[in-house]
C-alpha cells in the first residue's frame, strides 16, 4: 500500500475555511493514498459568501492547504470550484461513484442539480474535478 502524502496547513487569512478543508483532505489521503499521491495540481475553492478562497497544492509527496490570497502566487491554477459553502458541502457529503454524486436519493439528486444548473461550477478538467471530489468525499 502506498504511503499517504504529507498534508499540511499553509498560510491563513481571517475567517479561513482552510482548516476544515484540511480535515477533509487528510481523511481522503488516508482513505485513498494512491489517488492523493497521484495528484499533481493546484485547486482553488471559491465560496460565494465571501470567505477567503482555499488553495490546495498537490505535489505527489505533499499537499498544502491554505488561503489562496496569502499563500503567494501559484505556478498556475488547474481547477477552480466555485459555489456557496452549503452547496459544496452537499456535494462532498453525498454518496458518490467515480467522483460524481449518485442520484439515487434526494440529497444526491440535489447535488447533481447544483452541478447541472451552475450553482456549483468546476472550471478545469472534469477528470481532475472527479478525482478531487473522490478525495474530499465524506464516507457514509
Amino acid at each position: 500500500m502506498a504511503a499517504e502524502p504529507q498534508v499540511r496547513l499553509g498560510a491563513l487569512a481571517p475567517e479561513s475555511l482552510a482548516p476544515a478543508v484540511l480535515a477533509l483532505v487528510r481523511a481522503g489521503a488516508a482513505r485513498e493514498p494512491v489517488l492523493a499521491r497521484d495528484l499533481s495540481a493546484t485547486v482553488v475553492l471559491r465560496f460565494l459568501e465571501g470567505f477567503p478562497a482555499v488553495r490546495l497544492e498537490f505535489t505527489g509527496a505533499s499537499v498544502t492547504v491554505g488561503d489562496h490570497e496569502v499563500l503567494g502566487a501559484p505556478r498556475s491554477v488547474d481547477l477552480t470550484v466555485t459555489g456557496r459553502l452549503p452547496d459544496v458541502l452537499l456535494l462532498v457529503s453525498v454518496p458518490q461513484a467515480a467522483g460524481l454524486p449518485l442520484p439515487s436519493g434526494p440529497r444526491g439528486r440535489a447535488a447533481v442539480a447544483r452541478l447541472a444548473d451552475g450553482r456549483i461550477e468546476l472550471d478545469g478538467p472534469l477528470r481532475l474535478g472527479r478525482r478531487l471530489l473522490t478525495l474530499l468525499a465524506i464516507p457514509a
